[in-house]
């Protein structure tokens, strides 16, 4: 018997790479995808960015979804219900990033960790970013302020994560999430 796990998502990167902004895209997406058959939660759990617990609470108004705010301490004794889907907003020190992680990634939940790394970022510096974020193995990259390089940039970005063993899963601009993006 197969037992139903919660789904998380959660994207992780340094500050300032664009996870929120991709983090409401992916919720709205699987909102728009979903039939509902499953219910959807967002939880803030970030106390680093200012006015980030409020924007979060704000984005959930109005796509009408459930708003939950934790501190840290408090994400890993949430009661997480096999039925729902959770998009997780946590921005933390590394090392706390790196707790988060374990927690999730333990067999009790479907975890989907994804890495966020700007498109503009320098490639020996997107290495440092995939060095510092090496808990995740394989990571799920999220190429994020897309419309701010030239498509040839964006291939170039491809072909080197390739070489670190990783792929680009999505490419997030302004406007969208793009290159089919899909989630489990």
């Amino acid at each position: 018997m197969n037992t139903i796990k919660p789904t998380i998502y959660m994207i992780y990167g340094q500050y300032g790479s664009g996870k929120t902004n991709a983090l409401f895209k992916l919720c709205y997406h699987k909102l728009k995808e979903d039939n509902l058959e499953q219910k959807l939660v967002l939880i803030s759990a970030n106390y680093c960015t200012m006015g980030q617990n409020y924007i979060c609470q704000k984005f959930c108004e109005i796509i009408n979804i459930q708003f939950e705010s934790r501190l840290k301490e408090k994400l890993t004794d949430f009661n997480y219900k096999s039925d729902t889907t959770y998009f997780i907003d946590f921005g933390s020190s590394l090392k706390d990033q790196k707790y988060i992680f374990e927690f999730f990634n333990s067999g009790n939940f479907n975890f989907n960790p994804i890495l966020t790394i700007p498109a503009f970022m320098d490639f020996s510096i997107a290495e440092c970013v995939l060095s510092q974020f090496s808990f995740i193995t394989k990571p799920k990259i999220l190429l994020t302020f897309c419309d701010y390089v030239s498509k040839t940039r964006i291939n170039d970005f491809e072909v080197y994560l390739k070489k670190l063993n990783t792929c680009i899963i999505g490419l997030n601009n302004a406007s969208n999430l793009s290159r089919g993006f899909i989630l489990k």
